[in-house]
């Protein structure tokens, strides 16, 4: 292979390589931008949709434990079962963005499984969902990690929990000093593949459900309320 033949294969694939970084990154500042009215339009087709009663409604809305969960007397996630009426009545439509999830659910399958996810009811990550995924990342940078300085004892739960894998925690305020002052939650979710585009995780963010002041619980809003353009970004991450 002659030298410029090999320089054009490299510079072909820097090329390929740019496209591809300059594509995402193109995705990204639109996201960005587009996140906000996503989320403004995601409130109000669930808001629309959710009047009034409807069966069919209520069986695709409902939660019930998955089989593994039953069989094995599972009682994690009771707080959720019991006020799920509460959150689809009365809670807030927020971003919900993934620390650690079952590995299974990032690929087709049957059971739901749990995951912990960072979430915020200030309006500020309405817009800024990459600072949410900031936040997800540096926690999940605990993962494995023994935290014996005294400035890290804030955070000796967190660590514990990603790294055990089995405990949940539900709306357990996250240090300031990794959120620069901005309330957001740490909290157990169960991720219901039939409230997924797909069946499955596709991409690490959604929108969820949450109320602070009224229950300890959230779930994953239902894709059938998302904006549809929405629903297109996710699938498409």
């Amino acid at each position: 292979m002659s030298l410029t033949t090999s320089l054009g294969n490299a510079l072909g694939i820097m090329s390929k390589g740019i496209v591809v970084f300059l594509n995402k990154l193109e995705k990204e500042i639109r996201f960005g931008m587009d996140a906000a009215y996503c989320l403004y339009q995601t409130r109000k087709k669930f808001q629309e949709q959710c009047q009034g009663f409807s069966f069919k409604r209520f069986l695709y809305n409902s939660l019930i434990p998955p089989w593994w969960m039953i069989l094995e007397r599972d009682r994690r996630f009771c707080a959720l079962y019991r006020d799920q009426n509460i959150l689809l009545r009365k809670g807030m439509v927020v971003w919900g963005q993934i620390v650690q999830a079952n590995n299974l659910l990032f690929q087709p399958g049957k059971w739901d499984h749990p995951a912990v996810i960072v979430c915020s009811p200030a309006p500020v990550f309405d817009s800024n969902l990459k600072e949410l995924t900031r936040i997800a990342k540096d926690l999940y940078e605990l993962k494995d990690k023994k935290l014996e300085h005294p400035e890290m004892a804030d955070f000796v739960t967190f660590a514990e929990v990603i790294t055990n894998e089995m405990d949940c925690l539900f709306n357990i305020e996250i240090p300031d000093s990794l959120t620069f002052n901005q309330l957001v939650y740490f909290t157990s979710i169960m991720v219901y593949r039939k409230h997924l585009p797909g069946g499955y995780l596709k991409s690490p963010w959604f929108p969820i459900l949450i109320a602070p002041e009224k229950t300890p619980a959230a779930m994953i809003l239902p894709s059938k309320y998302w904006f549809a353009e929405l629903r297109q970004i996710w699938y498409a991450e």
